[in-house]
């Protein structure tokens, strides 16, 4: 073991690690920044639900979601919240984000796949098969 952090309740995401920072989502409605070296904590955001996705990393941001509903854009420098997007109330947004192309996409505990724009809060209709 080279070091070990402990959140405030279970961990059900997968850590992504990118520029030397580990980024992972708990039960206790916290997205965690860690160093990779050593674990010491660079930042926590608050995202006021469990989080059960892997948050998913961009340039500037990372792309999770929350059991209170919404789909959370962080900033990666701060952990500040850039925006969220309602997706139902009481749907949990449990799936891991993919973003290519200036899309988000995600699925829902109710069994939908959304699909929002990168850079705004503006839900893009899912296209219909």
């Amino acid at each position: 073991e080279v070091w070990k952090y402990k959140t405030g309740n279970a961990i059900f995401s997968s850590p992504a690690v990118v520029d030397g920072l580990v980024y992972v989502g708990s039960n206790d409605n916290h997205l965690y920044a860690l160093q990779a070296n050593d674990g010491a904590l660079k930042w926590k955001s608050d995202l006021k639900g469990a989080v059960f996705s892997s948050a998913s990393v961009t340039e500037k941001s990372l792309y999770v979601g929350s059991s209170d509903g919404h789909l959370y854009a962080v900033d990666r420098s701060n952990g500040e919240i850039r925006w969220k997007q309602l997706v139902k109330e009481k749907t949990n947004v449990w799936t891991s984000p993919a973003v290519i192309n200036g899309r988000i996409y995600f699925g829902s505990h109710d069994g939908e796949v959304i699909a929002i724009g990168e850079k705004t809060d503006q839900a893009i209709p899912t296209p219909k098969k």
